[in-house]
């Protein structure tokens, strides 16, 4: 990520690219912080891959108890289950943005359709 920016992230894809596997953190909370452009890579360009946020249910009521107000897509703007071609997710790449009031983390599955 750039220089001003306390995102940090992993990528893990299967060799026959079809699943990846992406973590990011922020290391800190930022006041009104950006929309944070994720390129990944080693991706099938022409395939098409379902993503899934693994942030489990359980951790999602946990984080309506503390902050009610968390929008359903709290660090993704993209609706858990949207399908993105390898291209676009190599080249335009995952929004991601901290809408929460501290540093968060989040993984995504990404599995080939």
């Amino acid at each position: 990520m750039g220089a001003e920016s306390s995102l940090y992230a992993w990528e893990s894809v299967e060799k026959d690219g079809s699943r990846a596997l992406v973590t990011a953190a922020w290391a800190f909370a930022e006041a009104n912080a950006s929309c944070e452009i994720l390129r990944l890579a080693g991706l099938e360009p022409d395939a098409r891959y379902r993503i899934r946020s693994l942030c489990g249910l359980s951790v999602k009521l946990l984080l309506r108890q503390f902050f009610p107000s968390l929008p359903d897509q709290a660090f993704c703007v993209l609706p858990d289950g949207t399908e993105l071609y390898g291209a676009e997710l190599m080249y335009a790449g995952l929004h991601l943005v901290n809408q929460t009031s501290y540093g968060g983390s989040v993984q995504f599955l990404l599995e080939k359709v």
